[in-house]
């Protein structure tokens, strides 16, 4: 009986890894209409995590704009 339920964990690892899904078109959408500095600056953040390991050119966009962000704030 333990096999079994080792097993049933195993196949439903997955399941459970991807269960924070946001969608990035609404996060881009918000950046081009972020109100201050600050809102665009945490939103360039949670689209770099989401493109960490997915896209690494991209992340590293988001990165610059976080940097130039940073840079024109002190």
């Amino acid at each position: 009986m333990k096999p079994l339920v080792k097993m049933f964990l195993l196949l439903l690892l997955p399941v459970v890894a991807m269960g924070q899904n946001f969608n990035v078109d609404s996060l881009k959408n918000a950046l081009k209409t972020a109100p201050t500095d600050s809102v665009a600056f945490n939103l360039n953040i949670q689209l770099d995590d989401y493109y960490k390991e997915r896209n690494r050119d991209t992340a590293l966009y988001y990165l610059e704009k976080c940097f130039v962000l940073a840079l024109r704030n002190n």
